[in-house]
C-alpha cells in the first residue's frame, strides 16, 4: 500500500472541470489534499486524461481565493452511494504540481465544519 504524500482533508468544495467537450463539467470534492482531490463527478473520465480544475477554499479569515489549476485523471469508478443521481461517478485526480498554501485552508475549513456539527 502507497503512502499518501499529502494529508487529505474531508471537505466539500464545488469544482469546475474542463477537458476537451466538457467545458464547465460540475463535480464536487469528497475531500482534497495539496496534491490532489477524490470528487463525485457527473462525468466518466478518461484515466490519464488532462484537465484544468477550478474551486474557491475560504482562507479561514473570511476571504476565499479561487485556484485553477491542470490535473491529471488518476482513477474512474462507478459511485455506488449514487448510481442514479446527479453525481454517478467518482473521479480521483492529480494537480500538476502541489497547490502551495492549500492545505492551511483546508484544514482551517475542517476545523470550521467540525466546530458546527
Amino acid at each position: 500500500m502507497e503512502a499518501r504524500a499529502h494529508r487529505r482533508y474531508r471537505v466539500w468544495l464545488p469544482v469546475q472541470l474542463a477537458e476537451g467537450t466538457l467545458e464547465g463539467s460540475l463535480a464536487v470534492s469528497k475531500d482534497a489534499s495539496e496534491g490532489g482531490m477524490f470528487l463525485s463527478s457527473t462525468e466518466a473520465l478518461d484515466v490519464g486524461a488532462e484537465v484544468l480544475l477550478s474551486f474557491t477554499v475560504l482562507d479561514g479569515e473570511g476571504g476565499s481565493r479561487t485556484h485553477t489549476t491542470p490535473a491529471i485523471i488518476v482513477r474512474v469508478a462507478p459511485n455506488t452511494d449514487d448510481p442514479e443521481g446527479l453525481w454517478p461517478w467518482r473521479v480521483a485526480v492529480r494537480f500538476a504540481a502541489p497547490l502551495a498554501g492549500l492545505e492551511s485552508a483546508l484544514a482551517d475549513m475542517q476545523r470550521e465544519l467540525e466546530r458546527v456539527k
